[in-house]
């Protein structure tokens, strides 16, 4: 079904935006007000998460090499249960993809294109990334290797150009209220960090298995680093507001000028932006197309991509009616609802899988 390959080097580099794209914008305010000065400190409690998820999809790997992660579900829970719960997750990928492409649409929209209709942003968007996912693994893992540094020197460049406005009073004292506030925040966070089960559906085709696992961890690592400095830099700059500051990475954008050479450096950063989010839908609309030809035992996953992202043009205009409702939701229940799809149902998995294992070699014995 997926005749493309890409190495371990460019699979973490399509986990990256994959995890970070659109909540990027978003973490600082959100952990900001559960974890005030301490919001630096909670994507280090939260990545724990993330090498716990990785450490299930490699495990679920091993054990079923070739399959992804519908076509495990069927192997361990049956053919019945497994197509339920397959559905259940195919269902959980749609919504995610809804929620993710709107976030992308209210910040264009309260950022660059206010009087642009929501469809117009939506379908640009979802043209290139329905283009992108026909072609295959493989150009996507290209896309990323092309974008993602990139990123990665911008947002340097954004710590670089804002640190003469850091005041280090504003981080101090560290845990002056114990480790509860950035606990809290953590919690907020992990939600995205059980994103790495997206790996289960690319293991399968990655040329160089044996650097895999290594690469995966550089990445939860990269995606940590990264959530601290961005946390760490609004704070320094907006100190106890953050959590109250709209976009506070964006606002943290447009704050920069220096001289009367560096001014409103905002338009760039929104195109950087951009170009991750490409990225993260990409993959995970390629994901959904991969799982619904194979839970449906399809021979392509090609013809389901046009009427899937088609049909999320409308889905992303349904799952929210306003930014309020949509920060709300980030806030409050998504990070869980992430957790019980991306990491709960993967461990559920493995611990199946480990007693139907144990259960055969018994009966071998015997």
């Amino acid at each position: 079904m997926e005749k493309g390959k890409i190495s371990a080097y460019q699979m973490s580099l399509i986990m990256y935006p994959a995890v970070l794209a659109t909540v990027l914008l978003s973490i600082p305010a959100l952990v900001g007000k559960l974890a005030e000065r301490d919001m630096w400190i909670s994507p280090i409690w939260a990545s724990v998460l993330g090498y716990f998820t990785v450490w299930i999809s490699f495990r679920l790997h091993n054990q079923y090499p070739g399959a992804t992660l519908i076509q495990m579900m069927e192997q361990i829970f049956g053919t019945l249960l497994g197509k339920f719960i397959g559905l259940l997750y195919l269902l959980f990928l749609t919504f995610n993809l809804g929620i993710m492409i709107r976030e992308y649409t209210e910040l264009t929209v309260g950022r660059a294109l206010s009087l642009t209709p929501m469809p117009v942003i939506i379908g640009s968007l979802l043209i290139i990334c329905a283009f992108t996912v026909r072609s295959g693994l493989e150009v996507i893992g290209r896309m990323a290797q092309i974008c993602v540094i990139p990123i990665i020197f911008f947002l340097i460049l954004l710590t670089l150009m804002i640190s003469p406005d850091w005041d280090i009073e504003r981080m101090l004292p560290i845990f002056a209220n114990g480790l509860q506030p950035s606990v809290n925040g953590a919690l907020i966070v992990q939600g995205w960090f059980s994103e790495f089960s997206l790996l289960l559906f690319m293991l399968p085709y990655v040329k160089d298995p044996d650097k895999a696992k290594k690469w995966a961890n550089i990445s939860v690592l990269a995606v940590t680093l990264t959530m601290c400095l961005v946390n760490l830099t609004t704070l320094l700059v907006f100190g106890s507001i953050t959590g109250k500051v709209v976009d506070p990475l964006m606002s943290t954008i447009a704050y920069i000028s220096i001289a009367d050479f560096f001014q409103s450096m905002e338009p760039v950063g929104i195109g950087i932006w951009v170009s991750g989010s490409c990225i993260k839908i990409a993959i995970f609309g390629y994901v959904l197309s991969l799982g619904i030809a194979q839970w449906l035992k399809l021979s392509d996953y090609r013809p389901i991509v046009l009427p899937l992202y088609f049909t999320l043009v409308f889905l992303a205009q349904l799952v929210v009616k306003n930014r309020i409702e949509l920060n709300h939701f980030l806030a409050t229940l998504f990070p869980y609802y992430l957790t019980t799809f991306q990491t709960a149902i993967p461990l559920l998995m493995l611990i199946v899988s480990f007693f139907l294992t144990r259960k055969h070699a018994m009966r071998v014995k015997r």
